[in-house]
């Protein structure tokens, strides 16, 4: 099945403002195009006296982008939620709906973070898009296999293509809990970023190991907790004997 579909005064929670006693509110705004394409494949592998497999696939590829909010310029944005310290979750005309929004890291034209002359890494001047946190691939996979009176199934189920912003292990890096902290403690706590200074020459600046990783609170700097949000998981197992 192909499938596409426009959405009008969808129901959202808008931020208002807190001298009212509250938050938010829900609202009637804005449109929004859903479209994609649903699958389903049913497919008799193996059929013997004694021996069947089957093969069973369920999936869907689906992207809803944002048409308008209070309006449709492009850039133009709803927040649905927000936190201190770990950004902001938008609703921006012209993208995919939920944008992941926070402070990255400053980098130049090659992609290489950019270092202070304390060789602490640089953030973003403004709060930058890391993606949807909506998957674009979901879907199932089922295997039934019978051989004489004995029965196996088993069921891997798949997200792919958003991404996921994970509030446990930003305070697990800016703590020194996370594994990708243990660099530089072999060595006197120090660190050197891997990257260019603000002079486009590579960085050669120690930093102390704690106030590196501290960033993440001290400038927001969410980054190092984004993550590809998609997964496959072995969802089920069946074994029967009749």
């Amino acid at each position: 099945a192909v499938y596409r579909k426009v959405t009008k005064d969808q129901i959202v929670a808008a931020q208002i403002s807190d001298a009212s006693g509250f938050t938010n509110t829900l609202i009637n705004s804005g449109k929004s195009r859903t479209q994609g394409i649903e699958l389903l494949i049913n497919y008799g592998v193996i059929k013997k006296d004694n021996f069947q497999w089957n093969f069973i696939l369920n999936g869907s590829y689906n992207i809803t982008r944002i048409l308008s909010v209070i309006n449709d310029i492009p850039g133009g944005r709803l927040t649905t939620g927000t936190h201190v310290f770990n950004g902001e979750l938008r609703q921006v005309v012209g993208q995919e709906m939920s944008q992941i929004y926070g402070f990255g890291y400053l980098r130049n034209a090659n992609g290489q973070i950019i270092y202070g002359a304390n060789g602490l890494p640089r953030r973003t001047p403004d709060l930058i898009s890391f993606g949807s946190a909506l998957p674009k691939w979901v879907g199932g996979i089922t295997n039934n296999f019978k051989y004489k009176d004995l029965s196996l199934s088993f069921l891997i189920d798949f997200k792919l293509g958003n991404k996921m912003l994970s509030g446990t292990n930003f305070n697990a890096i800016r703590h020194g809990l996370h594994k990708m902290t243990l660099p530089g403690r072999e060595n006197g706590y120090k660190i050197v970023g891997v990257g260019v200074n603000e002079n486009g020459e590579p960085n050669t600046v120690q930093a102390n190991v704690q106030p590196f990783w501290e960033v993440v609170r001290s400038q927001a700097l969410v980054e190092p907790a984004v993550y590809n949000g998609g997964y496959w998981k072995l969802r089920q197992i069946t074994i029967g004997y009749n």
